[in-house]
């Protein structure tokens, strides 16, 4: 609130009331600009004291304020001086003294004070102002109000405001809003909260200043939680000494059958315990009973000599010169030698063979192999039909128009004649045959080396925690990109921008690739987080285009194993190359078998070769297949309803392919036979649901001595466009060809 102080000039007869001006007091009338004519008296004739002036006063701005009795006083000013200003300032004899309050100088919605000298206008609660002028304070608006901020309301009037409830609701006498009553003070009900030993009953409800409020009573006639064991009183047991165990049933305590009794056999008994023991747990430790019970000792009853799954290196001869000794596997605890040959003796000396290593004009051949000291080596010898580099053109010599010959272009590494008519004769008449140079055909200008090669593109280390392999051929671009995090997972295998894996925009947890430690009766489900979640160690080698992803201390059936992957790129191949390492850093052997789990996204095609045996699916339902002329086709299209789909093979030539419809991705490794596979696992595993599917395979599972370690490798991931004819069905011969002619 604003207030203003009038003071007032002692021996002064004028006063200037500005403030009063300004804010137009009604009690006051503005007579400025007129001219008064004052001839001795008032000319209201009513006060007989009005001051007597001479002077005409022409006045411009003359605020009289002297007499708040008579509003309607004039002087008459006699004088033609023109005057800005009147300062007369006497008081008339009815209108008090103008420096106290008995003028009214304040708004009506204010408190006037004085001291006799001055006077203090003060707007009063509820008014907001200078206090000559007050104008109401909108408490609602100002949220100035007390009123219940829930449920309330607030009604602004003069100078105040007043609060109210909605619907439903009443005000108290603080103004907090109370719900209206429901009830009947004292009454009571059973409510809707759940309550009691086994949650059968509701809490009692007491309604209270009109409303149901939850008491801490349970309505329930349960005693004991369902399912819950006690001993009870009923005796039981050889010398009566147990009494029989109680279980609760609706809530109420049973006997049951079950007697609690320390005395449970005669002392200086035996039996087979139920305690695991021997090598493969498949016996039981012997059982002594001493004070009436039964106690475990050191005696295992147990015949096995061996751990199943093991291997070593038997004592029967095989190999090429009988220098090898077949494998042993331990089965039900014994020996039992396998068809594996541990030989270094690969090959008879001074024996050859087509090896693997591309050559020739076009990399289309390959390099001879001797076989020395029981080992295949390469030669300096290329098994190549071709004769040219593919793309080149030549003359050649079948004769065409007029003296010329037709181009020939290598194709396939061969001379092919083209359609191209070379070196005619031309016309003399027409053009001066001086002007054609045939020296200017030079084929010495053929340069081989412009035969299209597969380069690496950029570094490996990408940043951000990505680690690409990319190169192209010139024509096509692949790009494979794997990321520490998340188990060191493949994250991207593209041609062209397109990739074949499913990403983590699938499945937050199963995407990209993932390696694991086979069988998964080791270490069930989840995955072990070091193995498949938590972050790996990166290596990186810019130079030779390869990055490895490590991890040690992976718990894998209570031992620790290591794991690493390497990945790099067969230029000539125009495939990614990977290899992974487990390392046993248990204190003993023990058995492990490598697993590459592969998630593309659904509707797929996967086919690969079937081996012996038939396909099963475990405790799967089954994925979908069908085996066309010893092709397995499997098409996860065919999957219509939620669940998971196995499927666990055999496989035959080491590959296994997978096509969305537009591209071929095939993956090339070692194969293995259907005894080599770990136990409940298969060579090739497809897993499926409506969201994506798994494309697997896994090596041989075989012993590993404390400390050494087992690489599997060269696996071999191919991706490629869909070739022209083919499509994405079963049996297709196309799509089946192009596969096995990239494996050759």
């Amino acid at each position: 609130m604003k207030t203003i102080l009038i003071a007032m000039a002692v021996g002064i007869f004028s006063m200037v009331l500005p403030a009063c001006e300004s804010e137009g007091n009604p009690s006051q009338t503005d007579t400025d600009a007129d001219t008064d004519s004052d001839s001795g008296g008032d000319s209201d004739g009513t006060d007989g004291t009005g001051m007597d002036d001479t002077e005409s006063d022409t006045e411009t701005g003359d605020t009289e304020s002297s007499d708040t009795a008579d509003s309607t006083d004039s002087f008459s000013d006699s004088d033609s001086e023109s005057e800005t200003e009147d300062t007369d300032s006497e008081t008339d004899s009815d209108t008090g003294n103008p420096f106290d309050c008995s003028g009214d100088p304040c708004d009506p919605n204010a408190t006037c004070n004085d001291s006799g000298q001055i006077f203090v206008c003060t707007c009063n609660d509820g008014w907001e102002g200078t206090g000559l002028v007050c104008s109401d304070v909108n408490e609602c608006e100002e949220e100035e109000d007390d009123c219940d901020e829930t449920h309330g309301t607030c009604t602004n009037s003069a100078g105040s405001y007043s609060c109210g409830c909605e619907s439903g609701w009443h005000l108290s006498a603080d103004t907090e809003c109370l719900a209206d009553a429901a009830c009947t003070n004292g009454d009571t009900r059973v409510g809707s909260t759940v309550c009691g030993v086994n949650a059968n009953g509701f809490l009692e409800q007491l309604c209270t200043e009109g409303q149901w409020e939850d008491t801490a009573t349970c309505i329930d006639d349960d005693v004991c939680l369902n399912g819950s064991t006690r001993n009870g009183t009923t005796i039981c047991g050889p010398n009566d000494n147990g009494v029989l165990r109680q279980t609760c049933a609706s809530g109420q305590w049973e006997n049951t059958a079950t007697c609690i009794d320390d005395d449970v056999c005669e002392n200086g008994d035996t039996r087979d315990g139920t305690t695991p023991c021997g090598l493969n747990d498949a016996g039981r430790l012997e059982q002594a009973c001493t004070g009436g019970q039964w106690e475990d000792t050191a005696t295992c009853v147990n015949d096995n000599v061996c751990e199943n799954g093991n291997t070593r290196d038997g004592t029967t001869p095989c190999g090429i010169n009988g220098d090898g000794v077949y494998q042993q596997l331990c089965t039900a605890g014994q020996w039992n030698n396998t068809a594996t040959c541990i030989d270094d003796d690969v090959c008879l000396n001074g024996s050859t063979r087509n090896g693997t290593t591309s050559c020739g004009i076009n990399g289309a051949g390959v390099l001879q192999q001797l076989c020395q000291e029981g080992g295949w080596t390469n030669t300096a010898t290329c098994i190549d039909d071709d004769v040219c580099v593919n793309g080149i053109t030549r003359d050649g010599t079948t004769p065409c128009g007029n003296g010329g010959v037709l181009e020939q272009l290598c194709t396939a590494g061969q001379w092919a004649d083209t359609a191209n008519c070379v070196n005619e004769i031309i016309d003399t008449d027409t053009i001066d045959t001086e002007t054609v140079d045939t020296e200017t055909v030079d084929t010495e200008t053929v340069d081989t080396d412009t035969e299209p090669q597969t380069v690496m593109i950029g570094s490996v280390a990408r940043g951000g925690g990505v680690y690409a392999l990319e190169f192209t051929d010139g024509t096509d671009t692949w790009y494979f990109a794997c990321k520490a995090e998340h188990g060191g997972r493949i994250t991207d295998y593209e041609l062209n921008g397109v990739d074949m894996l499913a990403s983590s925009a699938v499945n937050a947890s199963n995407y990209g690739s993932i390696f694991w430690v086979s069988p998964q009766s080791l270490w069930g489900w989840p995955p072990p987080a070091d193995m498949n979640d938590n972050t790996w160690t990166v290596s990186v080698n810019e130079s030779a285009y390869t990055v490895t992803l490590s991890r040690n201390n992976i718990s894998i059936g209570g031992y620790n194993v290591g794991i690493s992957k390497t990945f790099s790129v067969d230029l000539a191949e125009k495939a990614v190359v990977l290899s992974y390492t487990i390392i046993n850093q248990a204190g003993s052997a023990r058995s492990y078998a490598p697993w590459e789990v592969t998630r593309v996204l659904p509707d797929g095609l996967s086919f690969y070769p079937m081996g012996t045996g038939s396909v099963s699916s475990g405790s799967f339902s089954m994925f979908p297949n069908t085996n066309i002329s010893g092709t397995v086709w499997c098409n996860h299209a065919n999957i219509s309803a939620a669940g998971d789909y196995k499927l666990f093979s055999d496989g035959a030539d080491g590959w296994l392919a997978h096509t969305d419809g537009s591209m071929v991705f095939v993956k090339k490794f070692s194969p293995i036979s259907a005894a080599q596979a770990a136990s409940g696992e298969a060579e090739i595993e497809l897993y499926g649901n409506l969201t994506y599917e798994e494309v697997e395979m896994q090596g041989a599972f075989q012993s590993v001595a404390a400390g050494a370690s087992y690489t599997w490798g060269d696996v071999y991931w191919y991706l490629r466009d869909m070739p022209a004819g083919a499509s994405a069905t079963a049996g297709d011969t196309n799509l089946l060809n192009f596969v096995t002619d990239l494996m050759q």
